[in-house]
């Protein structure tokens, strides 16, 4: 049996784990998206998306205004949750949401992106469960 110190460590390394996944994902969409080529095909495709607009209360925006709004964001978040991660003292409640949350993130990952996301948040979804259950082990 692990001492509390001990556990607590173990704990914190596997929450520090699934938030650098997280930060690493997170950056890594950021850097892909500003430094985003401007193919012609690429090009024609914001364009297509440009020319399809959208209203909505107080606002109407165009897709490709809200593919790179959306992009930005999703980079934004997974970059902050990763930092609360790492840095917050968790309930033992609140591990169940981060392990809700990464697993939700991996599952979505592999459905609609591609293996490095997907890979990145199956080790935060599968870190953040290991955490969990440490901590449940009784590090407090």
């Amino acid at each position: 049996m692990l001492t509390e110190c001990a556990q607590s460590t173990s704990a914190r390394a596997w929450r520090r784990l699934a938030a650098g996944c997280l930060v690493f994902t997170g950056l890594a969409h950021l850097g892909t998206e500003a430094l985003a080529p401007a193919t012609p095909a690429r090009s024609a495709m914001i364009g297509v998306m440009q020319g399809w607009r959208v209203s909505f209360p107080g606002a109407e925006r165009n897709m490709g205004e809200l593919f790179f709004g959306f992009s930005i964001m999703m980079g934004v978040l997974l970059v902050g949750c990763g930092a609360m991660m790492a840095s917050a003292r968790p309930t033992r409640a609140s591990y169940g949401v981060m392990v809700g949350l990464t697993l939700a993130a991996a599952l979505i990952a592999w459905r609609y992106f591609f293996a490095i996301p997907g890979a990145l948040t199956t080790v935060a979804a599968l870190a953040a469960a290991q955490a969990w259950r440490a901590e449940a082990r009784g590090q407090g």
